[in-house]
């Protein structure tokens, strides 16, 4: 039962980095130095990472 929680926690959690808008920040998000360039390429990266991680 534990192991559902878990794979269901991940799924909210990656929806979550392909869905909404995370500023740029250190502590949350797929973290980069090329992600972290500008607003872009920081949405980018976290919308594809999101998707990926849902697959």
């Amino acid at each position: 039962m534990l192991i559902y929680g878990v794979g269901i926690l991940f799924l909210v959690l990656f929806g979550f980095f392909a869905v909404v808008k995370i500023p740029i920040n250190h502590w949350f998000g797929y973290r980069t130095p090329a992600s972290m360039r500008d607003e872009k390429s920081w949405r980018l990266a976290n919308r594809y990472m999101g998707k990926v991680s849902i697959i």
